[in-house]
């Protein structure tokens, strides 16, 4: 199975690369840098090729009746393992390139202001936007790569969640808006 390979392999290179970050001179950094902006999302890429090849190879199975009976059991593992897997690869490598993208205009002097932490940022609301913003953009790559939401997992509901709370977020800001311009009142009804 080559996903998980591609997986830790991008994951671990990244982090070597991170760790010799501070005795690297200003021109080492750059190039390592746009290294980076190229390798994470040809990573990401790379990522959901290879899953579409996966759900391909249980399609071709499932049409064989001896392959049948196994191809349920391979599907069962690729919904528990390699999809959530494939999102967490795919968090890890967003949140990286947010953080070199954060480094190019950080600091002139080649240090890094921004150190991540674990492939993201000690402050806890980029990280709670990073991880919404990665769930949409991982569920819209399924999506777009027409992989079968049964195959998706527990994933599915996760990404529904996010989708309906972002959908609904312009309506909730609208009805804000309204109640603090005093166009619209919100009051308690009070019993008798």
């Amino acid at each position: 199975m080559h996903i998980p390979f591609l997986l830790v392999t991008s994951i671990f290179t990244i982090a070597i690369l991170d760790s010799f970050k501070v005795c690297m001179t200003r021109q080492a950094l750059i190039a390592i840098h746009f290294a980076l902006l190229f390798w994470i999302p040809l990573s990401i890429y790379l990522t959901f090729q290879l899953l579409y090849r996966h759900v391909l190879q249980i399609t071709v199975a499932s049409l064989d009746p001896e392959l049948a009976r196994t191809s349920v059991d391979i599907s069962s593992r690729l919904q528990n393992i390699v999809v959530p897997s494939a999102y967490i690869h795919t968090w890890f490598m967003l949140s990286r390139l947010l953080s070199v993208l954060v480094d190019f205009g950080a600091s002139p002097t080649g240090n890094s202001s921004t150190t991540p932490l674990l492939f993201g940022f000690s402050n806890a609301t980029v990280m709670i936007f990073l991880s919404l913003f990665t769930i949409i953009v991982f569920g819209k790559g399924l999506e777009a790569w027409r992989i079968d939401q049964r195959l998706w997992g527990h994933f599915l509901d996760l990404y529904r969640l996010v989708m309906l709370l972002a959908e609904n977020l312009a309506s909730f800001l609208h009805l804000m808006i309204a109640v603090f311009e005093g166009r619209m009142q919100v009051g308690i009804i009070e019993r008798q």
